[in-house]
């Protein structure tokens, strides 16, 4: 009863406030095109474009202003960013055409060549947006998502390259060591075949698997919907010739795009996975997703865009290895005496080494908690890439060309060399294109379309409902939305000028009390900070509902600034800081939908202060808290409990009590 009627006064806030706030920010944003033919493109074309190395060219001033509102920390509506991004790369595309002569996008990259691999997408993703317009030279709205994103992860892994590891592996860097290391010091120690410049990217991928567990809530994936429980879901009608997910029925993996992954900060393990891999590719490692033929679907190791391919393990491919994490588990697979990470050969070679992933009848008797792969199953594997068809467009390579200076960040990404080093892998019998990223666009399109449509139809507004109480108050809460950018961007230091702002700030400032959201009608100051604004034309009891919707946006948005803040401490590894933030999540997260995680985060902290005991007592009453709604994380950590008690067991009493 509560969330619904949340979701209604949000809905409502919603419809009120959109063409106003609209208004606003195209203005704001100054959207102009009278004059931009009169301006020199500066998309500049010479001869050694005929490299196969991106080049630089000089900036255009449309190029320039699509990549200033891609990197601001302060996001317009997502509609107003769409747009004036999207308009600004076709304007100064249309703009180098009349002045640099260039008749098409193929004769200015004329060395950019139509993927092979993408023959080998399944027939039935072939009828999504992306794949339709894959050759296009107009822009589209996705792709300034997709610029957006590829830019925020490039500053995640800047970071954390820079930030290192710190004590978050203290179960191999700590516990059960008289001395402590580095990470790349016990990989080596663990797998002394490891060669150095391995071991450093071994520890960079462990690293960013890491930073995506814990930035990416783990939930249990969406069940297996029997055909009246889709119909009931379903915002078009169901065709049995096609996945759900064209019919706007949620399922697991795809979502959410891996924008509104970093924006929200949840999703089931694949998406989590899927963002890591993102960022595997932007650290410049070859990065795979193992999908199984001899496996069957189950609940806790489901199907995911592919008819007949069982996604299992990622593999990051140094040297002639492929070294495997789980994203189920939230854990790399490791040997167990070592603890080094496995490799696809050794999990081939030693069946026992994979079924010690799972848990013993002791640890847990749940049918589920048993490894779901055997040694037996690694045949016939097939790698799939997880490459957005936005990252090898012959539109992606053209911008990459032409980024320069402090705008230039990695867009293009061709998986055409990683296939060529995955087919020399010996299991390996094919090497295809993942539909993850096209499935995502396909149920995000269909879901785009029917919210149009619950404008006018109660039907589909119903339909909808999950979108307004998950996702609706979040995205109309700029100061929220601003504030995860902040994090995302890396702004955690405070400025004394307050020129820059910083996340922490922010989060601060949506620590609302419940006298500030009940008084908000007689508070113009706070109406002001949340960009409340009666506009013209706006009637009284138009603004007052609208007033109404934003109070119930404020009590959720507390719960999430609670949450956010203690991420962002961990970020700059104030461990205890976080901790103590984190206990203080659940009185203000009114729909309980952080619990699981908060308490996984609150293991991790405790785990990483070298409290281990306190840390292994948290993952056990977390199992026991969610037994009947398991996520495969559940079982992940406590796999981290035999772990850590394994290395407790190694050290002095009063190191292991510490």
């Amino acid at each position: 009863m509560v969330a619904q009627v949340i979701a209604d006064r949000l809905a409502t806030a919603y419809r009120l406030t959109l063409p106003w706030w609209l208004g606003c920010c195209l203005f704001a944003l100054g959207c102009n095109g009278g004059d931009q033919d009169a301006k020199k493109s500066g998309f500049q074309m010479t001869d050694a474009d005929q490299r196969p190395v991106p080049v630089t060219g000089r900036q255009s001033e449309q190029l320039a202003r699509a990549l200033n509102l891609v990197k601001s920390d302060d996001v317009a509506e997502w509609e107003v960013f769409e747009n004036s991004v999207t308009d600004s790369l076709n304007t100064a595309w249309n703009v180098a055409k009349s002045t640099e002569g260039q008749q098409s996008m193929a004769a200015a990259v004329p060395d950019w060549q139509r993927s092979p691999l993408l023959a080998t997408l399944p027939a039935v993703y072939q009828a999504g947006l992306s794949w339709q317009n894959f050759d296009s030279e107009t822009f589209l709205y996705t792709d300034a998502f997709y610029l957006q994103e590829q830019y925020w992860l490039s500053q995640i892994v800047d970071r954390v390259r820079r930030a290192g590891a710190g004590t978050r592996f203290s179960y191999l860097t700590h516990a059960g060591r008289p001395q402590p290391q580095s990470l790349t010091q016990a990989l080596q120690a663990n797998d002394p075949a490891l060669a150095p410049e391995q071991a450093e990217s071994l520890a960079l991928a462990l690293t960013l698997f890491d930073w995506s567990v814990r930035n990416v809530s783990g939930e249990p994936f969406p069940p297996a919907w029997d055909e009246a429980e889709a119909a009931e879901q379903a915002v078009r009608p169901l065709e049995p010739d096609q996945p759900r997910s064209f019919a706007g029925v949620r399922g697991a993996g795809y979502r959410n795009y891996v924008w509104q992954t970093l924006n929200y900060g949840r999703g089931d393990t694949w998406e989590q996975g899927h963002l890591f891999l993102q960022l595997a590719r932007h650290a410049g490692l070859d990065a795979c997703v193992i999908g199984l033929p001899k496996v069957a679907p189950t609940s806790m190791l489901p199907r995911v865009a592919h008819p007949s391919l069982t996604p299992w393990a990622i593999g990051i491919l140094l040297g002639d290895n492929l070294y495997l994490f789980d994203p189920r588990l939230g854990l790399p697979l490791h040997h167990p005496e070592t603890l080094a990470v496995l490799t696809l050969q050794q999990a081939q070679e030693n069946p026992a080494w994979l079924q010690w992933q799972g848990l013993t009848p002791e640890e847990s008797t749940e049918a589920d908690s048993v490894y779901p792969v055997r040694a037996s199953d690694l045949r016939d594997m097939v790698a799939l890439l997880d490459y957005p068809l936005e990252g090898f467009s012959l539109r992606c390579q053209f911008l990459q060309r032409n980024l320069t200076g402090t705008n230039r960040f990695d867009l293009y990404f061709s998986p055409d060399d990683v296939a060529a080093r995955l087919r020399q892998l010996p299991g390996i019998s094919d090497v295809q294109l993942w539909a993850l990223p096209v499935e995502i666009l396909i149920f995000r399109e269909t879901i785009r379309e029917a919210a149009r449509r619950a404008t006018r139809d109660r039907y589909v507004q119903a339909k909808l409902q999950w979108r307004t109480q998950e996702e609706g108050y979040f995205d109309d809460f700029p100061l929220l939305r601003r504030s995860r950018v902040l994090f995302l961007l890396g702004r955690f230091q405070p400025d004394p000028s307050e020129l820059v702002a910083d996340c922490f700030r922010e989060f601060q400032r949506m620590n609302y009390s419940d006298d500030d959201w009940r008084n908000i009608a007689d508070n113009p100051e706070l109406q002001k900070t949340l960009g409340l604004y009666q506009a013209a034309g706006q009637s009284a009891e138009e603004f007052r509902q609208a007033l109404e919707g934003q109070k119930a946006a404020m009590t959720l948005v507390r719960g999430d600034a609670k949450l956010y803040m203690a991420l962002a401490h961990s970020e700059i590894q104030n461990h205890s800081t976080a901790l103590n933030m984190l206990r203080h999540v659940p009185k203000y997260d009114l729909s309980a939908k952080w619990t699981r995680h908060t308490e996984y985060l609150k293991a991790r902290s405790l785990e990483s202060m070298k409290n281990y005991e306190a840390a292994i007592a948290t993952y056990q009453e977390s199992a026991r808290q969610f037994r009947s709604a398991r996520s495969p994380r559940d079982y992940g950590n406590l796999l981290r409990v035999r772990i850590l008690q394994r290395q407790m067991s190694t050290l002095p009493q009063e190191q292991a009590g510490q």
